[in-house]
């Protein structure tokens, strides 16, 4: 959307103001072509509805910019020619062999003991990238009629996070299929 104004689009919303010439600025940017991001935030990108992101320093510093030689990258498993190298694990940590099909990995239905998928190595070490990010799965063949929720666990450098997830969204081709999303 560019104006008659010179109103940089990545930053502006709607048109500017014909009779004073002013542009509007989205929420975060500023300036009399909206070019510049507010103190605090960073990175002006036209798909970005507020125009720059909030700095996320921990409280050491409002001034940032971005960091060059990054890209956008999605690390994914599809299952197509196999389990994709995801291991299972019983609570114990004890080796969980994982049944694969076409698409999908499972745990054994028959299993009484509860275990987990552990990621291969493309999802595991500097995750920097990954930075805002969503981490989604989806479960299928949920046979609970309550909406089930599944324990998330991150580890690594010392660090322990765990989150219970509860289904996103039910896919509308197939009941049985629940989408989580973790961010």
């Amino acid at each position: 959307m560019s104006t008659a104004c010179g109103c940089r689009p990545e930053g502006s919303v709607g048109q500017c103001d014909p009779n004073t010439g002013r542009c509007t600025c989205k929420k975060n940017v500023e300036g009399l072509l909206c070019h510049s991001c507010k103190s605090g935030t960073f990175n002006l990108q036209p798909h970005n509805v507020h125009g720059c992101i909030d700095c996320f320093c921990y409280g050491h510093s409002t001034a940032c910019t971005s960091a060059s030689q990054f890209a956008v990258t999605q690390v994914t498993s599809t299952f197509q020619q196999g389990d994709d190298d995801w291991r299972g694990q019983y609570l114990d940590g004890g080796e969980l062999s994982l049944h694969w099909q076409e698409e999908r990995i499972s745990l054994p239905p028959d299993n009484a003991d509860w275990g987990y998928f552990i990621a291969p190595s493309k999802f595991l070490g500097n995750q920097l990238l990954s930075y805002g990010q969503n981490l989604s799965f989806v479960a299928v063949n949920v046979e609970s009629k309550a909406s089930p929720s599944f324990n998330l666990i991150l580890e690594g450098s010392g660090i322990h996070m765990s989150a219970s997830v509860s289904p996103q969204i039910a896919k509308d081709t197939n009941p049985t299929e629940l989408v989580f999303v973790f961010r």
